[in-house]
């Protein structure tokens, strides 16, 4: 988180067991009985615009979220959403910017990953089944889920895009669950790995971001069909793992979300729930697009080489 938040992430730190009484309460009284409102995950591989998709759901539709207040007091996830909603209540964070995915800069309602599942997921491991998981923590993580939607009457919606190697774990604890899996043109998608790599100094024997099943074997190709091994390898289990939830996900294109802005956002809307109504109008018609070659030459033509292949 940014610096500037240090102190009270530190505050909220040392406070954790005494904030966890104060939590404990409500997740005894709401989490006990599934929810009516459905946690909603946007997963799909990193680059292909799954921020600024979060970002518009979560300012212009009546939904819960792990904004950066929340992340704050990232092991106390109910008090941080109780927190926010007293101090946001509907108020649209109107936040469409990042770094890499990141929102630090942006004030505390901008929306955030998030941290809080690794008090019960393995940490340093992406691909996630069922039985890396005891059973206590997933009767902890589903309480969670149910006790802020039971007790605010709101959607969860869920960005982080290692849920898209753990659907077989959500497949268990929460089966009535609901997926936006994003998709966007696989050149600029590998371009825009390979440009995240390249400003982060990133090793050419490791992947960036978000690792599917087989990541060590892929990690031995050069770097252009490493990234598009990567983009095939989550799109492949994403695709195939839905295949459990029958209704419960849409597929959504980045850049239908760019021409169509309004349009699509009022397709997830009805999809997240029908009777759900947008909390601060509807966005634009159309957004930029960022699809632009900003490759050199010679490396354009070795990616076009390798997703020709």
């Amino acid at each position: 988180m940014g610096y500037q938040w240090s102190g009270i992430r530190r505050i909220f730190k040392y406070c954790f067991p005494l904030i966890y009484v104060f939590e404990l309460f409500y997740l005894l009284k709401y989490g006990k009985s599934e929810s009516q409102f459905p946690t909603v995950y946007i997963i799909g591989p990193p680059r292909t615009g799954s921020t600024i998709i979060y970002q518009l759901i979560t300012s212009y539709l009546d939904v819960l979220y792990i904004d950066n207040l929340t992340e704050l007091s990232r092991n106390n996830l109910f008090f941080g959403i109780w927190l926010s909603q007293k101090l946001y209540k509907e108020k649209a964070h109107k936040n469409f910017s990042s770094n890499i995915g990141r929102t630090h800069n942006a004030g505390l309602h901008a929306p955030n990953e998030g941290l809080f599942w690794y008090r019960f997921l393995p940490r340093g491991k992406h691909y996630v089944n069922s039985n890396d998981v005891s059973s206590k923590n997933k009767k902890w993580l589903i309480r969670y889920h149910n006790a802020v939607k039971n007790k605010f009457q709101k959607p969860f919606v869920i960005k982080n895009l290692s849920f898209s190697m753990r659907l077989d774990l959500i497949k268990e604890i929460e089966p009535n669950a609901k997926f936006i899996h994003v998709t966007r043109d696989p050149f600029f998608t590998a371009q825009s790995i390979y440009l995240a790599r390249k400003k982060e100094s990133w090793p050419n024997d490791k992947l960036w971001s978000i690792q599917p099943k087989h990541a060590k074997e892929i990690e031995k190709l050069p770097i252009f069909e490493q990234i598009t091994k990567q983009i095939d390898s989550i799109n492949q289990q994403i695709e195939g793992d839905l295949t459990d939830f029958k209704n419960g996900y849409m597929k959504v294109k980045y850049e239908d979300v760019c021409h169509q802005t309004s349009h699509v956002i009022k397709k997830i809307m009805n999809f997240i729930a029908s009777n759900h109504n947008p909390k601060s109008g509807l966005p634009p018609d159309h957004l930029d697009i960022q699809n632009t070659v900003k490759l050199n030459s010679h490396e354009e033509t070795q990616l076009k080489q390798v997703l020709h292949k």
